[in-house]
């Protein structure tokens, strides 16, 4: 599980807050912290799916919002985890997969409706998947869909064994610098925003 924590310090909006009611400044605090997280989430999604080959539903799916409660709680946590717990990495069935026929071909003979025909096949090949949003498509040479069109596999070893191919997933994406950096600034940029139209909502109660 990945998370992002980003303090915060109410110096400057202190004199503010002292001005709602004491009952009511956690309540406000609250408020601004959720709507942060509920908009970095949005922030998020946006980045990993700019970034890469996914749909916006499978990044959603996978990015929770822990949401502050109370005055003993002023914490809200976004949180990225993988659907099989432990692992970071995702099939390559998930970034657009299709089957790749290869470029050359070969001669063979089948025993077609009782008679010997010569056919000319395909061979190499694999499967093509996109991982990046704006990035080429990459063939994985032998690799094929398999598990009723859910996974890719790889042949290993002498060809008998087979594993599944696979790549980032979505807590990886999550924690890359550059997406991760981008939200921790556009919280910071948010957070003040925020509680300043909850200290208002307040006050003009």
């Amino acid at each position: 599980m990945v998370k992002i924590n980003v303090r915060h310090n109410l110096k400057e909006q202190a004199s503010a807050l002292r001005k709602v009611a004491v009952g009511l400044r956690s309540v406000a605090i609250n408020e601004a912290i959720n709507k942060t997280a509920s908009k970095a989430r949005s922030d998020m999604v946006k980045k990993i799916t700019d970034e890469f080959n996914i749909d916006k539903s499978e990044a959603r799916s996978q990015l929770k919002v822990s949401r502050a409660k109370d005055r003993s709680n002023l914490v809200a946590v976004i949180q990225a985890f993988p659907r099989r717990r432990g692992h970071r990495s995702r099939n390559v069935m998930l970034f657009n997969a299709e089957p790749a026929p290869g470029t050359a071909t070969k001669r063979i003979a089948v025993l077609l409706g009782g008679r010997w025909v010569t056919l000319t096949v395909p061979v190499g090949g694999g499967v093509s998947v996109q991982i990046k949003r704006n990035g080429p498509r990459k063939i994985i040479k032998g690799a094929f869909i398999g598990n009723k069109g859910r996974t890719v596999f790889e042949r290993t070893g002498d060809g008998r064994k087979i594993k599944a191919v696979e790549t980032v997933d979505v807590p990886s994406m999550f924690n890359t610098k550059r997406i991760n950096g981008f939200v921790v600034k556009r919280i910071q940029e948010n957070f003040p925003k925020e509680l300043r139209k909850a200290i208002a909502k307040r006050l003009a109660m």
